[in-house]
């Protein structure tokens, strides 16, 4: 490119300008896309957020049942009951 070419195309630049409604529109459809960035990453977030709670809540309850256990609580069923009544009443028949 010769000098002349290169002057008259940074004036055809210089000479283009924009009026308020393009530009408007312009900021409108940037915005639009920075809050549908906005919308997805917030949904990411919210999702992992509730993921971890719920891993948390989850490890919780395994730790409680691991420290009944090393505990020595005593048992849930007892084992000197019956199991039922009716097996006492079967063998009587």
């Amino acid at each position: 490119m010769s000098d002349e070419e290169v002057v008259e195309e940074n004036e055809e630049q210089e000479e283009q300008s924009y009026t308020a409604v393009e530009i408007i529109k312009a900021l409108q459809i940037t915005n639009a896309d920075r809050l549908a960035f906005l919308s997805v990453f917030e949904r990411f977030a919210v999702g992992v957020d509730g993921a971890l709670s719920k891993l948390r809540a989850d490890i919780a309850e395994l730790n409680a049942g691991i420290n009944a256990r090393n505990e020595g609580e005593e048992a849930v069923i007892p084992t000197d009951v019956p199991e039922s009544d009716d097996e006492s009443d079967d063998e009587s028949e």
